[in-house]
């Protein structure tokens, strides 16, 4: 797995034929910064594959922070089979940061192995998923640390297989509000969805928090195999597919109404940065997470 995560290229092509997929900004609708540029929440998310490896990276603004370097492996409990890993990274310069997802295909499990898992198409908050994802996926959920709760997705069938991942942050519990969803749909340049990209707040019942908020990435493998068949004529050299969100952003859960405003959206975006430098400020070196082996 080492040539799949090297996480300063951000590149994992073990000399098999590769297709690398980038798109652009993800952007507040009619909601711009100072000096009139929009506010972006997410730059680039982009898709790598190659016949055995695939790689998601969802790359965040530099207007915010998360200063820290996690690595956490992705690990079937009952098998003891490592599948790939999640990894946060912090971008040059210490703003911005990179939640990627990296998966070795020839390692996922069959479906019989699945069965001892949740099965759900919701968000760990309990709201839906993006209707991007058509069907329950199956749930593992690892705890790196206490402050932090990843789970990853998958199938639900091999015909029908998607590939998504959910980072939770304790940091978000009282600066998110709950159950708030923030969704980008990705298409490319045929206007085909291709990924789903969210922010989503903590699951709060009597003052007991029930999950953390946090983002989540999701995309159907199957359909990217289709859309983006891997290079075969020189495997060495990656193919570039642009690729381009929504213009609308999707806001659901029970402040939707009033957080359709992109007046009161930015306000928040901003406690996400706050509260992140709280528990991890960049006058300090970056924490650094490493999951059990």
């Amino acid at each position: 797995m080492k040539t799949l995560l090297n996480r300063n290229k951000r590149s994992f092509y073990r000399g098999g034929a590769a297709t690398l997929i980038a798109c652009g900004a993800f952007l507040l609708p009619e909601a711009c910064g100072p000096t009139g540029e929009p506010n972006s929440v997410i730059t680039a998310f982009n898709v790598g594959m190659t016949d055995q490896d695939i790689k998601l990276d969802m790359v965040f603004s530099d207007q915010f922070q998360l200063n820290m370097d996690a690595m956490i492996p992705i690990i079937n409990n009952f098998t003891g089979v490592r599948y790939g890993e999640v990894d946060l990274v912090t971008n040059p310069g210490g703003s911005g940061f990179t939640l990627s997802l990296a998966v070795d295909r020839s390692q996922l499990p069959q479906f019989g192995e699945l069965v001892e898992f949740e099965q759900t198409q919701k968000l760990p908050n309990g709201q839906p998923m993006s209707n991007y994802i058509n069907a329950p996926l199956y749930r593992l959920t690892f705890h790196p640390n206490p402050e932090i709760e990843v789970s990853i997705y998958l199938g639900p069938t091999k015909d029908n297989f998607y590939l998504g991942a959910a980072v939770g942050f304790a940091f978000m519990d009282q600066n998110f509000p709950p159950e708030l969803v923030l969704t980008q749909l990705i298409q490319d340049k045929e206007k085909r969805k291709v990924a789903a990209a969210s922010i989503f707040g903590p699951k709060i019942q009597t003052g007991m928090v029930l999950a953390h908020g946090g983002l989540f990435i999701a995309t159907n493998i199957n359909k990217l195999i289709e859309y983006y068949p891997p290079v075969t004529t020189n495997p060495s050299i990656a193919k570039s597919i642009p690729l381009q969100p929504y213009s609308k952003l999707d806001v659901q859960g029970p402040n939707a109404v009033f957080y359709r405003n992109p007046h009161n959206l930015l306000p928040l975006l901003n406690k996400f940065n706050n509260a992140s430098e709280g528990v991890y400020p960049r006058s300090k070196p970056a924490v650094i997470i490493r999951g059990d082996e």
